[in-house]
């Protein structure tokens, strides 16, 4: 979902039959949110859980580095603390992802958006996110994860600003992909509704600083869970070689509208170490000339 909005998913079966959810719903054991988007990278997750304004993801992670190797456990605790519990890996049937969530703004800057005259102009212009659909056709891999009302206030306050909206998922379209016990208790995911759908476009692109969040996540699923091999290729709706590898494919429109807004551009890996796994795996699942087109920001 997105950086203003974090990217979880769009109720697949009986969408127009769920209810959304409230916090009262928290007063039970066991309440989940679904994530598909940038909630797959645990330091994602602390810094929205935790407040953490000005610093990046990247900072946070660093962070806990420091922190764990000098010994400081107070701080690792504390930004530790800030991350969800009881998080498993899942494939959700029936609902399909997307680059579909254009950012929003309201006021002056939406108005720009609109405006034709603003269309040659730098000012105003917004990403796209991740969002979802539903589609019966379809499943998208991603996470769910426990969580308190202060975590649940939180990422709602984020999510639905972006214009998500949390709607229950049923445990029947749910695979948890971790060889545990089922899955039990209520899990909820923020969707789109189809009339929101905007796929990637010159003002509203897809942006690599957002792209290296959600796959950093994904890979570190798949590194903790041993998501890959021939067991899990047989088992794949899309016969994916991995975890990553289908996380990219079951996502639609990567279109030609990429900006490549990573800093510093030349040395990606130095905010983000998963930079060149992420280009390894998109070169190898995504369409070569959507690739080709990328641009700088500011490229005509």
């Amino acid at each position: 979902m997105a950086s203003s909005g974090l990217l979880t998913l769009l109720c697949a079966v009986l969408l127009s039959a769920a209810a959304p959810i409230n916090g009262r719903e928290l007063q039970q054991s066991g309440f989940y949110i679904f994530g598909y988007g940038s909630l797959l990278y645990d330091v994602s997750r602390i810094k929205t859980n935790c407040g953490l304004s000005g610093i990046s993801e990247a900072g946070i992670g660093a962070l806990l580095t420091i922190f764990t190797k000098s010994g400081d456990t107070t701080n690792k605790v504390f930004i530790e603390n800030c991350d969800n519990k009881g998080i498993r890996p899942v494939r959700v049937a029936g609902v399909k992802r997307g680059w579909y969530a254009p950012g929003t703004f309201s006021g002056g800057l939406g108005q720009a958006l609109k405006d034709s005259k603003f269309a040659p102009s730098a000012f105003g212009i917004v990403p796209t996110y991740l969002g979802a659909v539903k589609n019966d056709k379809s499943t998208v891999t991603g996470l769910i994860y426990e969580v308190t009302q202060a975590q649940f206030d939180a990422v709602v306050v984020r999510e639905t600003a972006a214009g998500y909206t949390l709607v229950e998922l049923p445990l029947s379209v749910i695979t948890v992909l971790d060889g545990g016990a089922p899955l039990t208790g209520k899990v909820a995911f923020f969707a789109n509704t189809p009339d929101q759908v905007e796929k990637p476009s010159k003002r509203k692109p897809i942006c690599s600083s957002y792209v290296d969040v959600w796959l950093a996540g994904a890979i570190k699923i798949q590194q903790q869970w041993n998501l890959t091999g021939p067991d899990y290729k047989k088992n794949s709706p899309v016969k994916a070689l991995d975890f990553v590898s289908e996380t990219i494919i079951t996502t639609d429109a990567w279109r030609p509208f990429w900006v490549n807004d990573r800093y510093p551009v030349y040395r990606p890996f130095v905010n983000m170490p998963f930079a060149n796994t992420i280009d390894q795996a998109l070169y190898a699942n995504v369409n070569k000339n959507v690739l080709r087109k990328i641009k700088f920001p500011g490229q005509p």
